[in-house]
């Protein structure tokens, strides 16, 4: 049997997931909300991706470096020339390589990478179910009194 102590810190634990789920399905939500109207307003055309642009920053362990990759994709619309950072990266992506870009028909210097409006709310979805699935276990078995 566990003392209370532990029961507190479980009791600690599992309210944190919950709240990290909660902003997870919040996340979700807004993604879900920007990418469907995206797909309503915005119009469609083949980019090529041109480059790969690197961020790095210093993580706060020891000398570790988180490095972030993006896509730098080039597209036309009516004749003009644009390019934007994409914000969706793939290791299937290579430099020359077709990629469908939408853009914003009253801005075409505003894009983004149609895969990344996609995936982006199922992947923060999938993730959100599953820190959800243990917090709503461990409900069921703190209410039954087994923890």
């Amino acid at each position: 049997m566990i003392n209370d102590k532990e029961k507190k810190m479980l009791s600690y634990i599992f309210n944190a997931l919950l709240v990290v789920a909660i902003v997870l399905v919040a996340v979700t939500v807004v993604l879900a909300i920007n990418g469907t109207r995206k797909h309503a307003t915005y119009r469609e055309c083949t980019g090529t991706i041109i480059g790969f642009y690197k961020n790095s920053s210093e993580g706060a362990v020891g000398s570790y470096e988180g490095v972030s990759i993006s896509p730098v994709v080039e597209y036309n619309v009516d004749g003009n020339r644009y390019e934007f950072i994409g914000k969706f990266y793939s290791t299937n992506m290579k430099i020359g390589q077709s990629i469908t870009v939408m853009y914003n028909p009253n801005n075409p210097s505003v894009a983004s990478i149609k895969n990344g409006v996609i995936f982006a709310p199922i992947i923060t979805g999938i993730l959100a179910i599953i820190l959800l699935i243990p917090v709503i276990v461990y409900y069921i078995i703190k209410s039954k009194g087994l923890v």
